[in-house]
Formats: structure tokens, sequence, C-alpha cells
């Protein structure tokens, strides 16, 4: 048995850790995050906005990380940004994709205030709406209106067909890394911006030892952070490639994994 009492910290990712496949939030889940003995600590690829609600209902703090680490956010104010996709990188990387999918994907521009997308009746879209509960700030129909802005992630959703395509063609490009964070979901970030960078910075903001931490994640994304961590937790509804002999594996999100480790555990 693990004494939770022995850590500072408890840091999780949302989607596919904390919520279920339908981004449902599980009564089970809610009253087991908030008996922590530690404060807890949300990170997440989404924005502050999309994050918020999540942050009340389970009581965490208000301190955010997110963009997958890009932006720590409190009370909207922006406390630390990581590097942005910007100049010549994001014009590559837009002239690359948009003549050939934009009307194919969706595709979504995130900065750590704004959500930017091409088109608000893409079913992708629509989707991901739902998923967040708020509707774009910002339509664009041109690559030309991203242009010389600075960017903390720029989000492909669609077919995994066609996200693969995506990926390949964004290949060779410096400076940026893409990453699946769900099967129908591509991200691209700037390198050196990662949920890693994010709570290295965190940890140094709140004066947490990292290694008297606990982290919970399910994807790739997750790896770099967990990786920070004294107790890396990973949820059984990840991919086995990114399993590790000194993560702690547990349930799926679907069947509580979270909330049962911790109710075990108190």
């Amino acid at each position: 048995m693990i004494n939770l009492s022995d850590y500072q910290a408890f840091f999780s990712d949302i989607d596919g850790t904390l919520l279920d496949r339908k981004s449902k939030l599980h009564e089970r889940t809610i009253n087991a995050m908030r008996q922590l003995p530690m404060p807890l600590y949300l990170i997440s690829g989404r924005s502050e906005k999309a994050m918020r609600g999540i942050q009340k209902e389970l009581g965490a703090e208000d301190t955010l990380i997110t963009l997958n680490g890009n932006a720590i956010m409190q009370n909207g104010k922006l406390l630390y940004q990581g590097p942005s996709l910007e100049g010549d990188i994001l014009d590559e990387v837009l002239d690359r994709v948009f003549s050939l999918y934009a009307d194919k994907v969706s595709i979504n521009a995130y900065d750590p205030f704004f959500w930017y997308a091409n088109n608000i009746s893409d079913p992708h879209t629509i989707y991901e709406i739902n998923v967040v509960g708020f509707a774009p700030d910002i339509l664009f129909s041109s690559k030309d209106e991203l242009r010389g802005r600075k960017l903390s992630k720029l989000m492909f959703i669609g077919e995994i067909e066609i996200l693969a395509e995506i990926k390949k063609r964004l290949k060779g490009i410096q400076g940026i890394e893409a990453v699946y964070t769900h099967p129908d979901f591509l991200e691209v970030l700037p390198i050196g911006s990662n949920k890693r960078t994010g709570i290295l910075k965190a940890a140094e903001l709140l004066s947490i030892d990292l290694k008297k931490s606990i982290g919970a994640g399910d994807t790739e994304v997750d790896v770099p952070f967990l990786d920070e961590v004294g107790l890396p937790l990973l949820m059984g509804n990840s991919k086995e490639e990114i399993r590790k002999e000194n993560y702690t594996l547990l349930d799926t999100n679907e069947n509580d994994g979270l909330a049962k480790f911790i109710e075990e555990n108190l």
C-alpha cells in the first residue's frame, strides 16, 4: 500500500485519465480526487477555459498547466508561456497543410487566451465544441489570418488516414513536433514545449519537489511529465508501447481506474 500523505502534490491529465471516452467526469472520480491529502494540479492539452469547469468540480488548484505544457494560467493570468509556433516555422506548416486539407479536417489553433477554428460547421469542430462546452473564440477562413501570430499549438481533427498524411507532410520541418493526442487528433507543438517543460516550470513557480509528487496520464504526450514525478501512474486504456516498468498501471478510465487507486491508498 502507498501512503499518499508522503507526497506533496498530485498532477493529473484530464482526457482519458479523469474523463471517460465520452468526456464525462464520473461521480466516483470527483469524490476520490476531493479526498486527496495533497493539492491537485491539472495538466492538459486543453486551454484554461476548457479546464476551468473540471478544476472547480474536482476542487483542484487554480494554477493550471494548459496546452500540453505551453502555458501556465491562474484565473486568466498568464504565469508562463513556452516557445511559440511563429514566423517562418508557422508559415511552413500552414503552407504544407492548408491548401490540401482545409476542407478535409478541422484546423484549430491556440494561444494562451484564444481558440481559433477554420470551420464552425465542420463535424469535427462540432465534436470539439461539445467536448469543451463552448465555441471557438475566433473563426478564420484562410491561412493568412494565422500568419504573424504566436501560437501555442495547432490541432488537426479528422480521419486517421488523413492525419497520417498530414504528419508525413510535416516531416522535416525544423522546430516542431507532431504528436497524436487521440487517434483522431494530431497536434503540432513547438520544440521545447511539452508537459515535461510545463511541469518543471510549475514546480519551480510553486516550490514543489516533483520526486515527492504523483502524476497520472494515458497517452504519449503524458510520458515526458510522468518521467519527472516520483510516482507515475498510467491508465489501463493507454497503449502498450508507452508502458514502463516503473509506471504503476491502473484500471481504465471507463472503470474509474484513478479513483480506485486513490480509494485503495487513502
